[in-house]
C-alpha cells in the first residue's frame, strides 16, 4: 500500500533508507524526442567544439567553421535533432545546464522528425519562464509545439500570473481544446506534461494531474518546435522568454507513475 501525497501515491521504493525520494531513471519507452541542455549526449557542451564539415572536432580557437553549439542533438535514438535558430543561447549556470529563449524570435526547429506520433502522444518540459505577465489572458510561450497546432506552454491569465496551457489540434473532429489551470510562476522551474490516449486528454503540473477532458481522433503533427508557437513562430507574442531545460515527446500516452519517474528524475536537479 502506498502513501498518497498531493495526489501521488508512492510505493516504498520511492524511497531510500533514509527516508528521502530517489531520483528514477528518465521513462524511454515510446520516447521519439528527448533534448536536455544539461547533457553532454544531447549537444557538445563546450565553445570549442566547431563542424568543419566532418563532424565536431575540439579546437582551442574557432577555426571559421560551424560551432557545434548550434545544434540540440536528440538523445532518444531517432535523429530529431534540433537547430538553434535567431539565437537562443546556451546557457551553462541555471538548473544544470538550460537554452535561453529572448521571448522575440529565438526558438528550436526541428525539421525532420522521425516516428511522429499520431494516434496518442506526451508532450514534456522542464520550463523557467522570466517574462513578467501582461495580464491577457493571451498565449505567450510555447515550450514544446507543432505546425499544425500542436501546443504545451504557457499564457498570461488575466489575474496577472502565467497559467498552464494544453492545445491539440485533432484531424478527426478538427476540435481544438484548452485546458487552464494552475500556477506556473515566473523565475522559478515548473515540470509540464499533456498526454493524450487516443479518448482522453490529460495535463499535469509537477507530477500532479490538473484536468482530464475527453477527446477523439488523431493529433496534428507536422514539423516540431522548442521555444515557440509553431504555427507564428516569430510574432513575438507566442515565443517563450525563460529558460527550459528539458523537451520530450513519447509517441504513448505516460501513465500517471511514469509521469511521476521523470518528475523525480529531475526535481534535485531543478530544486523543486
Amino acid at each position: 500500500m502506498g502513501i498518497d501525497i498531493s495526489g501521488n501515491v508512492f510505493e516504498a521504493n520511492d524511497f531510500n533508507p533514509s527516508g528521502e525520494s530517489v531520483s528514477p531513471t528518465v521513462v524511454t519507452d515510446g520516447l521519439s524526442l528527448w533534448l536536455d541542455a544539461g547533457n553532454n549526449s544531447s549537444y557538445i557542451n563546450s565553445s570549442n567544439y566547431y563542424d568543419c564539415g566532418y563532424g565536431c572536432q575540439y579546437y582551442s580557437s574557432n577555426p571559421g567553421c560551424t560551432n557545434c553549439n548550434t545544434r540540440w542533438k536528440d538523445m532518444s535514438g531517432n535523429g530529431n535533432d534540433g537547430s538553434l535558430t535567431n539565437g537562443p543561447v546556451i546557457n551553462y549556470t541555471t538548473g544544470g545546464g538550460t537554452i535561453l529563449f529572448d521571448g522575440v524570435n529565438d526558438f528550436v526547429l526541428i525539421p525532420t522528425y522521425i516516428n511522429v506520433p499520431t494516434t496518442q502522444i506526451t508532450t514534456e518540459a522542464w520550463i523557467r519562464p522570466t517574462k513578467p505577465s501582461v495580464g491577457t489572458g493571451t498565449q505567450r510561450g510555447a515550450a514544446v509545439s507543432s505546425s499544425s497546432s500542436m501546443y504545451l506552454g504557457i499564457i498570461d491569465s488575466t489575474d496577472g500570473g502565467s497559467t498552464f496551457s494544453l492545445h491539440w489540434a485533432n484531424q478527426t473532429s478538427n476540435s481544438r481544446l484548452y485546458n487552464w489551470n494552475g500556477s506556473i510562476p515566473n523565475n522559478a522551474w515548473t515540470h509540464i506534461v499533456g498526454t493524450y490516449d487516443g479518448a482522453t486528454s490529460r495535463a499535469y503540473i509537477n507530477g500532479v494531474q490538473v484536468d482530464a477532458w475527453a477527446q477523439t481522433g488523431t493529433v496534428n503533427g507536422g514539423t516540431y518546435y522548442v521555444g515557440t508557437y509553431g504555427g507564428t513562430i516569430v510574432d513575438g507574442t507566442h515565443n517563450f522568454m525563460g529558460h527550459i531545460a528539458i523537451a520530450r515527446i513519447y509517441n504513448k500516452a505516460l501513465s500517471v507513475s511514469e509521469i511521476i519517474q521523470n518528475y523525480n528524475n529531475g526535481r534535485s536537479r531543478f530544486g523543486v
